[in-house]
């Protein structure tokens, strides 16, 4: 019981997933936490390349992985996260866990890859 209300818990896979496809809300609060901690990681990584004055694409690529690190927060407070930004389909939570940035399920990444190497 939480605050005199009875929660329900749906049974999961070991890879995070409810019996209806949607991601657990341990899992999402698990992601949660190592999006937020990664976050600060690279926070603290651009503000030492700034300071030092280092090569101008590592800063830029700080940047880059903030803006990924804060879509996929957004994702997860708008009930979005887990699906695929190109198809709509569940990414594998294997791959959330190893990329918890990710947008895309491979499928499309690699839609996504193959058309870019080809402009």
């Amino acid at each position: 019981m939480v605050d005199g209300e009875e929660t329900f818990m749906t049974a999961t896979d070991a890879a995070g997933r409810c019996d209806d496809g949607e991601l657990s809300q341990a899992f999402l609060h698990d992601i949660r936490g190592r999006l937020l901690r990664l976050r600060d990681e690279v926070v603290r990584l651009v503000d030492v390349v700034g300071a030092v004055g280092t090569v101008e694409s590592t800063w830029s690529n700080g940047e880059l992985a903030l803006a990924e690190i804060d879509r996929a927060l957004e994702r997860i407070a708008a009930g979005t996260y887990g699906r695929c930004s190109g198809c709509a389909a569940a990414i594998a939570a294997e791959r959330l866990e190893m990329m918890p940035a990710t947008e895309r399920c491979l499928e499309c990444r690699h839609v996504q890859e193959t058309r870019s190497s080809s402009h």
